[in-house]
């Protein structure tokens, strides 16, 4: 994902491998839900895209079904990339 910073810099975020078995369904919705939810909660948008890609990686390891990330899965896959 591209974005801006504050200060109107390009920043690049990149993605997080997820090894398979994966279900990539609904991983945009989640992506824009989670970026979305992040702004309005008044993360920048750099915190914000962290926050969905972290989301959107423990979504599509939920096979078969329309995944969710609660926030403990959240700061769970957060802890596996530090």
């Amino acid at each position: 994902m591209v974005v801006w910073s504050s200060t109107k810099k390009r920043l690049t975020h990149p993605a997080i491998r997820v090894p398979p078995p994966i279900d990539t369904v609904g991983a945009g919705d989640t992506f824009t839900a989670s970026f979305t939810a992040s702004l309005v909660g008044g993360a920048t948008t750099v915190e914000a895209a962290s926050i969905a890609t972290l989301s959107t990686a423990v979504t599509i390891r939920k096979l078969g079904i329309t995944g969710t990330a609660s926030p403990s899965e959240i700061l769970d896959q957060f802890d596996t990339l530090v």
